[in-house]
């Protein structure tokens, strides 16, 4: 799951971490390497893009079926207080999908 960069958030709310991952940083708000959780942040770049990835999973499973489910697409809106920042995060990740997955064909 995609995440917003640890640095646009408020100093001291993310710590960075060394846990020995060649090219990846952590940052963590809870302190250490064993105890990272799904607000846990893994920065990485590939292609001169910058990459940051939540440690979380997100499924939605459809009611009344064992047998369909599908990841749950990322949204950086805040659905209780949107602001105009959501939108151009959300955009930007829209557009990140479209040119850097590789099972987009290219334009």
């Amino acid at each position: 799951t995609g995440a917003v960069d640890p640095s646009t958030f408020d100093s001291g709310t993310y710590n960075s971490l060394n846990c020995g991952i060649e090219g990846v940083t952590v940052y963590s708000k809870s302190g250490d390497c064993s105890s990272l959780a799904s607000d846990s942040i893994f920065a990485f770049t590939n292609k001169s893009k910058a990459y940051f990835l939540k440690n979380m999973h997100s499924t939605v499973h459809i009611s009344g079926s064992n047998d369909y489910s599908f990841r749950n697409p990322v949204q950086f809106i805040n659905l209780v207080d949107p602001e105009v920042r959501d939108m151009h995060y959300e955009v930007d990740a829209v557009l990140d999908s479209l040119f850097y997955h590789p099972t987009h064909p290219p334009f």
